[in-house]
């Protein structure tokens, strides 16, 4: 029975998990055209070639900027209302959104150098494009829900085995 238990709370962790990376689609049929769709499936290849050691093509050099840039953006966070259209690639990584400003870099001299900005907005858009709309509690709320109630079943089912039940009839 232990065991049972085990393996269902491992299952509802693994839940809890892909409900927390889960992207939201916001595509619509009547919206859809041949350009977004060209832009998205770039922009959904770039995301899977986002793996530890891989660089793509467009990727900045490692150098003193590339440092600079990565350190600075550790703080960048786009306005919800913008992820979507970052996801669906109606706003590319040359856009303003993702420009440095004298807030965001604590050397405002680096500004004026354009591999500290190239890089800067590369950084900017990755975190942009993965940043999710539901912070995890929201995902660890459903899960956690849903641990609840299967636990609840699991339990009805075993009380309920444990009864007995008699003939009327005897």
């Amino acid at each position: 029975m232990k065991t049972i238990l085990t393996l269902l709370l491992l299952c509802c962790l693994a839940l809890v998990q892909k409900l927390a990376a889960q992207a939201v689609i916001t595509d619509s049929a009547s919206a859809a055209s041949t350009a977004k769709h060209a832009a998205r499936a770039d922009r959904l290849r770039a995301m899977r070639d986002r793996r530890p050691g891989f660089r793509p093509v467009n990727a900045p050099f490692p150098g003193e900027a590339d440092g600079y840039a990565r350190y600075d953006v550790r703080r960048f966070r786009l306005p919800k209302s913008l992820v979507p259209k970052v996801r669906d690639g109606e706003i590319t990584a040359t856009s303003d959104y993702f420009k440095p400003t004298a807030e965001s870099t604590p050397a405002p001299e680096m500004l004026a150098d354009s591999a500290y900005v190239k890089d800067y907005r590369f950084y900017a858009y990755n975190i942009g494009s993965r940043q999710m709309l539901h912070p995890t509690g929201t995902g660890l709320l459903i899960g956690g829900s849903i641990l609840a109630a299967v636990t609840g079943f699991v339990a009805l089912i075993i009380a309920l085995s444990h009864v007995h039940i008699t003939s009327i009839y005897k």
